[in-house]
């Protein structure tokens, strides 16, 4: 898990997707504020609506009204981007009904309008979100009589990712920035646009369960 993963905040405290993902349902508000990386139950808003205070989802608080007059500063100008963060998503994300619908409905949604979700990796290391790719890959295995020769073009981009990358293993891991860029390219190759979203998830897939581009192996790993 990296050191900026979502699962503690400084206080060594469970992360807050962790209980989120655990209801069952999020309402419009609720959705469009997690997906904007801020935790619903810490936001302090004025009359006018202007958000004073919040916190991520790793647990680090801003606080404009802060008597640190230099941290006072630097909270407004992120609480300001907070702020518009979640009015575009409040636009972006506006449901047929005002309803209240399971986070994979949201996930699945701002996915498909191509919105950056900072703590996506997370939620599917962490099995909280089956990513599009995975979900489909589970389902054409409950499928008898599907052809074990079905591919699509991203099926096959993936299956050239994991050999271009980890088939066989290399001295030293490829980034997940690299990984993720090279997909991406490989969609223009064939006229495919790939999301940053898909292409991370993608790379989430294929990647081996120890990767770490830090770490120098003495030789190749097949």
């Amino acid at each position: 898990m990296s050191e900026n993963s979502y699962d503690v905040n400084a206080n060594g405290k469970e992360g807050r997707l962790w209980f989120w993902f655990r209801l069952d349902y999020w309402s419009f508000t609720d959705a469009c504020l997690l997906i904007a990386d801020i935790d619903p139950h810490s936001l302090v808003v004025t009359e006018n609506n202007k958000f004073v205070t919040a916190a991520n989802l790793k647990g680090v608080v801003y606080d404009y009204l802060s008597d640190d007059h230099g941290f006072a500063i630097e909270s407004e100008i992120i609480l300001s981007e907070y702020q518009d963060k979640y009015n575009d998503l409040h636009n972006w994300l506006n449901p047929n009904s005002l309803s209240n619908y399971p986070p994979n409905y949201w996930i699945d949604l701002a996915i498909s309008k191509k919105i950056h979700i900072p703590w996506l990796d997370f939620a599917i290391e962490m099995d909280f979100y089956a990513a599009p790719k995975t979900k489909t890959l589970l389902a054409n295995n409950t499928k008898k009589n599907m052809s074990s020769n079905y591919t699509t073009d991203l099926m096959s981009i993936l299956n050239q990712a994991a050999d271009e990358f980890f088939n066989p293993r290399k001295v030293q891991d490829a980034k997940k920035e690299e990984v993720s860029e090279w997909i991406r390219n490989k969609g223009i190759e064939l006229k495919i646009d790939i999301s940053e979203n898909i292409s991370d998830a993608m790379f989430t897939i294929i990647k081996p369960h120890d990767h770490n581009p830090k770490i120098k192996r003495t030789e190749p790993q097949i």
